[in-house]
């Protein structure tokens, strides 16, 4: 599985997808301790997480690493006029795909402690 997550101070929106990047369904939780918890029980162990760059994803990036293949991306091309969570979601896990190709393993990891 590949997930999406739109990271914010008190909540995210999180989008999976199957190994063909077809997507299979979009959620929201809150950004707490019990709120990352029903993430890693909705989300199998060893999925791809692709995180928005940010002061929460970076905290979210340690706490999913040791289950999760956690990958951190800056969101690239034009900005919408139209900006939804959802949409910035999915948006992530398709930006990775184009870049797999691209990207020597497949993609890169970011470290998740002791390295800034």
């Amino acid at each position: 599985m590949i997930v999406g997550v739109d990271a914010h101070k008190r909540s995210c929106t999180a989008s999976t997808f199957d190994e063909s990047y077809n997507l299979l369904e979009t959620f929201e939780f809150s950004t707490t301790r019990d709120g990352i918890n029903e993430f890693m029980e909705r989300v199998p162990e060893g999925s791809t997480v692709v995180i928005e760059a940010s002061t929460t994803g970076k905290v979210m990036l340690r706490m999913l690493s040791a289950k999760y293949t956690v990958h951190m991306i800056t969101s690239s091309g034009k900005k919408s006029q139209v900006k939804t969570d959802k949409k910035d979601s999915t948006k992530m896990v398709k930006e990775v795909r184009a870049l797999r190709g691209s990207m020597p393993n497949g993609g890169h990891k970011v470290p998740s402690q002791g390295r800034s």
